[in-house]
């Protein structure tokens, strides 16, 4: 799904207790929805989750974020990439076939269920990876 490196971009910030909600229509009709907004490459999903760290100072850490569009995947280096942003994915996450209605509650039941999740009473899909905090946006 990458088309680029995002490991060498820049971070805008880093993400926990993240979800990525994908939107289930066809190609076709998320054209039409997004009109003249649509830019090409643009993947019909958003993530929200639990600021760790923001540096282009729009959150503070704690506060539940949304990303705008997505343009880059890069599961690799746990990385998502919008038009003008790259987060980073900090431990255990969910991917959702269904868009956020409030975005709090929705960062709620993901840090809920991940924690259900993590005392070994699972069963729902998740991504556990380790990230280094130290790891500089200034690469």
């Amino acid at each position: 799904m990458s088309h680029t490196d995002l490991s060498k971009k820049p971070l805008s910030g880093v993400i926990s207790s993240w979800t990525l909600h994908r939107n289930t229509i066809e190609q076709d009709a998320f054209i039409k929805m997004m009109g003249k907004g649509y830019v090409e490459g643009m993947i019909p999903m958003i993530l929200t989750g639990e600021v760790v760290e923001d540096f282009k100072g729009r959150w503070e850490p704690g506060q539940c974020m949304f990303s705008t569009v997505i343009f880059e995947v890069d599961f690799f280096c746990m990385r998502i990439g919008t038009r003008n942003s790259v987060y980073q994915l900090s431990g255990p996450g969910i991917v959702l076939d269904k868009m956020p209605k409030e975005i709090e509650f929705d960062v709620g039941n993901a840090i809920m269920a991940l924690s259900v999740y993590q005392q070994g009473s699972g069963g729902i899909p998740v991504h556990i990876t380790p990230i280094s905090t130290e790891e500089s946006h200034h690469e």
